[in-house]
């Protein structure tokens, strides 16, 4: 005899693997471990040797741009956000300017 109960199981909807973050579905401690994971690689990427030159004002504006994409889901939440939005235009201002002198002075 067949088994039919395992063919007329249900079946899961899975989403396509393909798929992009939903930034309105993260949670504050997602958001919070997204942040300091950034901060972490960007304070070990300061002391690589001769990439340190590069890496850190890259992540800088990678950091920033990452924390104007969840700061309105942040604000959502009800967590204050003046202060991680000057931090993000400081850092995102200070990367820029450093990758700006570095590509002048390269040679």
């Amino acid at each position: 005899m067949w088994n039919e109960s395992f063919f007329s199981a249900p079946q899961l909807k899975r989403d396509s693997l393909g798929s992009m973050i939903d930034y309105q579905k993260l949670t504050g401690t997602q958001i919070a471990g997204f942040l300091a994971l950034g901060l972490l690689v960007i304070g070990l990427a300061a002391f690589a040797p001769l990439v340190a030159r590069w890496i850190p004002p890259i992540l800088g504006v990678i950091w920033s741009i990452a924390v104007a994409m969840v700061l309105r889901r942040l604000a959502q939440l009800g967590r204050p956000t003046f202060l991680l939005r000057i931090m993000a235009v400081v850092v995102g201002a200070a990367s820029l300017l450093r990758i700006l002198y570095l590509a002048r002075h390269a040679a």
